[in-house]
């Protein structure tokens, strides 16, 4: 059985803030080459981490030759696939891509992490974007001593159903049946399928989201900083994520049907920033509707 946990989302105001972007380079990774750098990055096992809602990961574990996501023109081509080549999924579950990071970070009483991603989801000729598809990035770190296991997760979220809002998110020490502490709200002048620069800072005492250097979200409660690795990756979630599911995005048994979608990344760079961040000396834009119940992406087996 997959179980699809939830989390219900709060008000919150959307506050403009100063950029915290200097500070040592830890990870620039510009997408100029013709391949993952697997120095920097490595894929997704074939276990159950690799499935979640409607979509299995591809993986170097599987049978068969990997097929590692693309990058080619300066960027990097996370692809959704509606037809799954591995036995049983074919016409069940979506095939999607991700990467991780090999280095793992975590920010210190000194010193905090900035991870800035410029992304955006293809819409064109060749690929037209379709509801239904969520493209994440997003910190990941289980607790190897916990029984059961618990994780530290803080997530960016972009959802084709919604094309001007942004989804943040943040598990603390949390289940796979737990839910987040988040918010979805839409993001004045955001067009996904634009590159937009996206970026999560994590200190000790503060985690804060933000869309094009604008403060989108702050958490000073919910404190996921273990030790952590980041990842980008493209998956079409089930029912139980409402605000992201579209019923007319279905997988397919026949591979003459295949269609892709592309979540494409010009750039990830993670910083080490100051240890204490800027006070959100913002404006009140608005406050959030209550009531959207959102599945998060990690399904387990029970």
């Amino acid at each position: 059985m997959i179980l699809r946990p939830s989390f219900f989302l709060a008000a919150i105001v959307f506050a403009l803030a100063p950029s915290l972007v200097s500070g040592q380079i830890l990870l620039d990774e510009q997408f100029n080459g013709t391949a993952v750098d697997t120095n920097l990055f490595t894929f997704s096992g074939a276990g159950d981490e690799s499935f979640f809602g409607r979509t299995q990961l591809n993986s170097p574990d599987l049978p068969g030759a990997f097929n590692a996501p693309e990058v080619s023109g300066g960027t990097l081509k996370l692809r959704l696939q509606t037809f799954n080549p591995f036995g049983s999924a074919a016409g069940e579950l979506f095939l999607g891509e991700e990467i991780r990071t090999q280095q793992i970070f975590a920010p210190t009483d000194s010193a905090g992490i900035s991870f800035s991603v410029r992304s955006r989801f293809v819409n064109d000729a060749t690929n037209p974007l379709q509801g239904g598809l969520v493209g994440g990035m997003f910190t990941f770190g289980l607790d190897p001593n916990s029984n059961p296991l618990v994780r530290d997760e803080v997530d960016i979220e972009l959802l084709s159903n919604l094309p001007d809002e942004v989804l943040a998110n943040v598990f603390d020490d949390q289940g796979f049946n737990s839910g987040g502490v988040g918010l979805l709200a839409p993001v004045p002048g955001l067009d996904i399928t634009e590159f937009n620069d996206y970026r999560i800072e994590l200190t000790t005492t503060a985690i804060r989201f933000f869309v094009n250097d604008e403060l989108f979200h702050e958490d000073l409660d919910n404190l996921a900083i273990d030790p952590q690795d980041f990842r980008l990756n493209i998956n079409a979630p089930d029912s139980s994520f409402g605000a992201a599911f579209n019923s007319a995005l279905q997988p397919t048994a026949n591979p003459d049907e295949n269609e892709t979608f592309i979540f494409e990344v010009d750039s990830l760079v993670i910083r080490q920033i100051s240890a204490v961040p800027e006070p959100a000396s913002g404006v009140l834009i608005g406050l959030l509707s209550l009531g959207l119940l959102v599945r998060r992406r990690v399904a387990i087996q029970a």
